[in-house]
């Protein structure tokens, strides 16, 4: 079974970094996300896996 999508909040506390700074990485695709909705206010999830594997490539890096 897959690990269920994180939210910004628990991606930020992950990291140790601000939610804002979250949710712009979101959305300049700096940090892979998926948008759910089409206002301005869109809800972002991470997939845990993805966030893994980003992680991984920054500290290859």
């Amino acid at each position: 079974m897959t690990e269920p999508l994180l939210t910004p909040e628990q991606v930020a506390e992950r990291l140790q970094i601000p939610v804002a700074r979250v949710r712009q990485m979101c959305r300049s695709h700096e940090l892979p996300a998926i948008k759910l909705g089409e206002s301005r206010r869109s809800i972002w999830r991470i997939d845990p896996a993805d966030l893994d594997r980003w992680l991984k490539e920054r500290k290859a890096a």
